[in-house]
């Protein structure tokens, strides 16, 4: 079973390929019901962001993802926005890595618009 400990150990790129590949294949032939899977990944995101937001001393990536995503799913829909919000999300990430000042403007910016 590779893809197991290629969780445990990232660092194992000859572990992580073939179990990839292995679990591909065996996903496509294996009867798998995806009822109520909305559900499970929304709860899995929620906890995401709230986890970072309460461990992490800077909040902007977590408001980053936030306001990127409300402005995608208005733009492009609910059936459309998540691909487009993720590279937003990264775009924008990367445009404020090396702009401290930025960082410190949007932080006070996104903090005031979902804060009030």
């Amino acid at each position: 079973m590779p893809g197991i400990y290629s969780t445990a150990y990232p660092w194992s790129t000859s572990t992580r390929t073939p179990g990839s590949i292995i679990g591909s294949l065996l996903g496509g032939v294996l009867p798998f019901s995806t009822a109520g899977i909305e559900f499970s990944m929304t709860a899995l995101f929620a906890a995401a962001f709230t986890e970072q937001y309460l461990t992490a001393k800077d909040h902007i990536p977590a408001l980053t993802g936030l306001l990127c995503t409300f402005v995608c799913l208005v733009v492009f829909g609910r059936d459309r926005f998540l691909i487009p919000a993720m590279l937003l999300i990264t775009l924008v990430l990367t445009l404020l890595r090396s702009r401290e000042e930025g960082r410190k403007v949007l932080y006070m910016v996104l903090t005031q618009m979902v804060f009030g």
